[in-house]
């Protein structure tokens, strides 16, 4: 199939392409969609909310502007409490009337109510608010008259009456605020359908989408994947040292690439092992001179085998050097000068100046020993806490070997001496 046959990138680009184009496609239309529900919402829901949220404010003043009735009896007789009291009471009173005001203009102009609801709506909120600027305004000013005069008792009574008027008050707030939330509630209600509707029509273009997306991935994944499991086993052979699987391919995509690729490196490997191998053998067979040649071999694989050709190098030049000074040693050259190893190889320079230094001082105790028989003295001997080991040994043979053979002269010496 012609698709099979394409680079991996263009199978991919086209994969994207056709995923990207169904996105823009739901995006579009899901948009669209979503604003026309959003502007529904948000039209009809506005017009439920503006009145809740105006009497729910309302609501919130009312019990502030309560509030600073009650706490005028704390304050009684204290007028410049009092007098600040009052400023906050007629602050919470001007908020409260200008929220009932919003609270009549959203009744008014709320599409969502007929004409007899609209108007059952402003006449109740119009005779809560007349109860509260007649019957309760009365009784608050009872309040902080009372409290001004410091008279307590009396501030208390007319509390008592405003705050039953205040109870009466809330239960109609309350009544007001049920019925702009019912309202709500309604119209949540009747356009959830509709937002059910649409939500489903875009599940279906989602699941279609993503259905056709999932069956070309899967489709790309296969062709991709079916062709780098085939490399990626090759790989894995040569990475232990397998070198007998096939490897290559006549094809034209990345894989193809990669496979060839895959066949020029296990072709310089296993080159490499060979050379390898072969030097092995050059020097178990004593050619210490031989080399791998580093023609064949290009950047970190030249330095690997440069690398190792130089250390070939540095023991063959230890091993002529350890053979140089066997070789002056065996000539009776005992004060051949030893050259300085690095590293661990400072051992060998060690004992070759040690038995270089035993031969010296061995040599040198015998030839005084051979110049002083010659001169007569047959007492003199060898030293031998001057070596250790072995070496202690011969000195020691050669002492009982001078003992034996000065002995016998000794008694003839004697015997001579006698006659």
């Amino acid at each position: 199939m012609w698709f099979s046959n394409l680079k991996i990138r263009i199978k991919l680009l086209t994969g994207f392409g056709v995923v990207i184009a169904l996105s823009i496609a739901l995006s579009i239309f899901g948009y669209i969609q979503l604003d026309n529900i959003d502007d529904v919402y948000t039209v009809l829901i506005d017009r439920s909310a503006k009145a809740n949220l105006a009497i729910t404010e309302a609501a919130r003043y009312f019990a502030m502007y309560r509030r600073d009735m009650v706490s005028s009896i704390a304050s009684a007789g204290d007028t410049a409490a009092i007098d600040e009291l009052k400023i906050n009471y007629d602050k919470n009173k001007l908020a409260m009337e200008e929220h009932f005001n919003d609270y009549f203009e959203a009744v008014e102009y709320d599409t969502n109510l007929g004409p007899d609801e609209t108007k059952e709506r402003q006449d109740r909120g119009n005779a809560v608010l007349n109860k509260i600027e007649t019957e309760y305004e009365e009784a608050a000013s009872s309040v902080f008259e009372q409290a001004y005069a410091n008279n307590v008792k009396a501030a208390k009574a007319g509390l008592d009456v405003g705050l039953g008027i205040a109870a009466e008050i809330d239960e109609e707030i309350d009544a007001l605020k049920l019925m702009a939330e019912e309202l709500t509630d309604a119209v949540n209600i009747s356009n959830s359908e509709q937002a059910d509707l649409s939500k489903n029509m875009l599940l279906g273009i989602v699941a279609a989408a993503v259905l056709i997306a999932v069956s070309l991935a899967l489709y790309i994944a296969n062709l991709i994947t079916k062709s780098v499991e085939g490399v990626s086993r090759a790989a894995t052979s040569i990475s232990k040292g397998n070198f007998d699987v096939e490897v290559g391919s006549e094809g034209k995509d990345e894989t193809a690439i990669l496979s060839n690729s895959l066949l020029e490196l296990k072709m310089v490997v296993q080159h490499m092992a060979n050379d390898i191998n072969k030097l092995n053998g050059d020097f178990i067979e004593g050619e210490i001179g031989s080399r791998i040649e580093t023609s064949v071999y290009e950047g970190e694989f030249l330095n690997i085998i440069g690398g190792i050709n130089k250390t070939i190098d540095e023991l063959s030049d230890d091993l002529l050097y350890s053979v140089e000074v066997v070789s002056a040693v065996a000539e009776g050259n005992f004060n051949i000068e030893i050259k300085e190893m690095p590293g661990q190889k400072a051992i060998m320079t060690q004992s070759f100046r040690t038995v270089m230094a035993n031969l010296g001082q061995f040599n040198k105790d015998i030839v005084s020993i051979i110049d002083g028989a010659a001169n007569g003295t047959l007492g003199l001997r060898v030293d031998i806490s001057n070596y250790k080991g072995g070496w202690q040994e011969m000195a020691a043979g050669l002492n009982r070997l001078l003992v034996a053979i000065v002995e016998p002269v000794r008694e003839a010496i004697g015997v001579l001496e006698d006659l």
